[in-house]
């Protein structure tokens, strides 16, 4: 027999859901300081009251929007290997653009979120750290299968910093004008970042590179 979902604990975890879309929305656009639980109240039509039923504070609201969007992240994290994740960066892009707020919130809290005193700080630390982990290790996956040359550990961070910072000044430039074909460029880029791999053009301190 299909167990029947009880109407009460539906209906919170509905409305628990749109506050989290909602705050998405408001912090995306205002970053955390200057969103307000009054304007994420009345986008998901109930009262400030009834997000505290949901979240015991402002912080605590930001924090779970984080982790919202960041086990999306991570879902896709799983798909792909080596070369075919960095490839897949523009797909994954592609789904994020569906959700413009999120890209809002992160490039924003990115930077409002540096102070140590800020409530995200710790999560866009760690997200930081667990995104060069993950360049860096599917860079080294791609080594390990001899789809690219060998690079030195230097190397391997360097490029997965340079691939993180560019990526992210693309979402920047879509954010300021909407008309920039965010995804020609992050697919242009990625092929160039590929083929210079593959022709063992990583990255070498100056000294190496001028000798």
């Amino acid at each position: 027999m299909e167990k029947r979902t009880r109407g009460p604990y539906e209906a919170g975890r509905k409305r628990r859901a749109r506050i989290l879309e909602e705050a998405v929305e408001v912090f995306g656009r205002k970053g955390y300081s200057a969103g307000s639980l009054q304007e994420i109240a009345q986008r998901a039509g109930i009262t400030t009251a009834g997000i505290m039923r949901h979240f015991d504070s402002k912080a605590e609201l930001l924090v779970e929007v984080l982790r919202y969007w960041d086990d999306a992240q991570r879902e896709d994290e799983k798909r792909y290997e080596g070369l075919a994740y960095f490839r897949s960066l523009r797909s994954v892009t592609e789904g994020n653009m569906a959700h413009r707020g999120f890209i809002d919130l992160y490039l924003t809290l990115s930077i409002e979120a540096s102070r140590p005193d800020h409530p995200a700080n710790t999560f866009v630390v760690e997200r930081y750290k667990r995104t060069m982990d993950v360049f860096t290790k599917h860079l080294r996956l791609a080594i390990a299968a001899g789809d690219l040359p060998a690079m030195d550990e230097e190397t391997i961070q360097y490029e997965a910093h340079l691939l993180i910072s560019v990526l992210d000044g693309f979402a920047i430039q879509w954010m300021i004008d909407d008309k920039v074909d965010l995804l020609l460029m992050i697919g242009i880029y990625v092929d160039a970042v590929i083929e210079r791999w593959k022709a063992g053009g990583g990255y070498r301190p100056p000294e190496e590179a001028q000798g």
